[in-house]
């Protein structure tokens, strides 16, 4: 049988966090197109029904040295009033993506958020990032539907290393021949 453990090295960091109630929270948000923060309703992201390119998103750059082999784990509090969307899985969403150099593994995780009417609620998803990771952005906002979408309350944090040692967990200690000089409890 395979012996699975994994240990933990850190706590919780937070990665980012903002309640979109004042200019300032727009500090760190890359490519925000129309976005506006709005008092009491966070930041609202609005996509016309005339829209050619039903599209309005922002990204939150996320360090590769920060999220590195982490369990990354995004929340916010969302409002919808979205109309149909031109797919049945867009409209209102949360996405991670993160990467590394060409051959490496990547992680695209987004949690769909849904389109009509929907009154605040939390939205929490999580994933795991591996080790090859240099990179990763988290995208929010509206994707492929038309009406408004509004934010609050956007948190990430990357939660402790998880190290797993099961490529090697077992290694040295098998011993299927005793006292041949090479390695296992047997032979100490």
């Amino acid at each position: 049988g395979v012996f699975f453990l994994v240990f933990s090295l850190s706590a919780e960091d937070i990665l980012f966090q903002r309640n979109f109630c004042a200019a300032e929270d727009l500090k760190g948000i890359d490519r925000i197109h129309g976005a506006q923060i709005v008092s009491g309703s966070g930041l609202r992201f609005t996509v016309p029904e005339d829209a050619v390119k039903p599209h309005n998103t922002a990204s939150v750059p996320l360090r590769g040295d920060m999220i590195r082999n982490r369990r990354i784990t995004v929340s916010a509090e969302v409002k919808v009033a979205l109309g149909a969307p031109e797919k049945r899985w867009l409209g209102a969403w949360l996405a991670v993506w993160a990467g590394g150099g060409k051959g490496t593994e990547n992680v695209w995780k987004r949690q769909y958020i849904g389109t009509g009417k929907q009154d605040w609620k939390k939205v929490t998803f999580s994933c795991d990032i591996p080790d090859t990771v240099t990179r990763g952005y988290l995208e929010f906002g509206i994707n492929g539907a038309r009406g408004t979408v509004c934010f609050r309350n956007l948190k990430i944090t990357a939660d402790a290393v998880l190290l797993p040692l099961e490529q090697v967990a077992n290694w040295g200690v098998a011993d299927r021949t005793a006292g041949d000089g090479k390695g296992g409890w047997h032979d100490q």
